[in-house]
């Protein structure tokens, strides 16, 4: 337990002076005014894949060009993934260091990426999706306000009981409400 403490303050510890580094232009958008949107997404519940293949579509529909990034603690990913119609990266556990920062070049251009929009649909907390949610070049970054170590411009409040179902349609709503001059 105590290795563990100390490798979750050293990864925390990293990411802090990364950050100081990241240089990113901030940008308020909805859905009229993003082209690019990036979707992060935990595989670890392989029944809420419909929910974000739901999502997927409706964005595209929008006119959007979507990227999802896939983070699966497996040795492989799950087949469900190899039939989606979306851009797709899905991460498996060879592709995180020792405390759990991505290193694989695939992970590190999305990170680079200057998307419009990154949404993180993480219901939990874990290292590897903060530290892409904290790096990356999005200009508008939402995610749940529940999570311990956010960096996300615009939060979204959850109950404790709520499913992706719940934060995904939460984020449409204020996405449609938004008004950009």
């Amino acid at each position: 337990m105590l290795f563990k403490s100390w490798i979750e303050g050293y990864a925390q510890w990293v990411l802090e002076r990364k950050l100081k580094k990241v240089q990113r232009k901030g940008r308020f958008h909805n859905y009229d005014t993003a082209k690019t949107l990036a979707i992060l997404f935990d595989s670890d519940n392989k029944d809420e894949f419909s929910a974000l293949d739901t999502f997927v579509k409706e964005l595209k529909n929008k006119g959007l060009e979507v990227f999802v990034l896939v983070f699966n603690r497996e040795k492989e990913c799950p087949k469900i993934f190899e039939k989606c119609h979306f851009q797709t990266y899905c991460s498996v556990k060879k592709d995180f260091n020792f405390y759990r920062a991505p290193k694989t070049k695939e992970i590190q251009d999305f990170i680079n990426k200057p998307f419009n929009v990154l949404i993180d649909l993480s219901l939990k907390e874990t290292y590897s999706q903060q530290y892409v949610t904290a790096l990356s070049k999005a200009e508008f970054k939402v995610g749940a306000a529940h999570i311990k170590h956010n960096y996300c411009d615009f939060f979204i409040q959850l109950k404790a009981s709520s499913t992706l179902r719940d934060l995904i349609q939460q984020i449409d709503y204020y996405f449609m409400k938004f008004k950009i001059n």
